[in-house]
């Protein structure tokens, strides 16, 4: 809740980013298994069910705007979080696609958003 005048910034993962479609076709019990030998450093943070229904820049500001914000600022980033540095070679196909998506200017392929409202 902020009251009129009141500023807002978040940060989100978007549905289409790499990490979230493994996350919504693997069995999250054994993606967070795997996350967790992988990335030990994720124990304790990544530990919820996640949901990526309208985790895209277009949805994310529509749904903004629609709940009252206004100059609703969204910024799109495509680089992927650190799930894929253990694996260099993926990390390195998974960067390509990244530059490739941000390139083109694909921003329903972004990792995040950042949005930035006013109330």
């Amino acid at each position: 809740m902020l009251r009129p005048g009141g500023r807002s910034i978040h940060l989100l993962p978007c549905r289409y980013a790499l990490f979230a479609i493994a996350a919504r076709i693997l069995p999250f019990s054994l993606a967070k298994r795997v996350l967790h030998v992988l990335l030990p450093e994720s124990r304790g943070v990544v530990e919820f069910d996640v949901v990526y229904d309208r985790g895209h820049p277009n949805a994310l500001e529509k749904a903004f705007r629609s709940a009252g914000f206004s100059n609703v600022e969204v910024e799109c980033t495509w680089d992927q979080s650190a799930y894929f540095h253990p694996f260099f070679p993926a990390f390195l196909l998974v960067f390509g696609y990244q530059r490739v998506a941000q390139a083109l200017g694909l921003k329903v392929l972004a990792s995040y958003v950042v949005i930035r409202a006013e109330r």
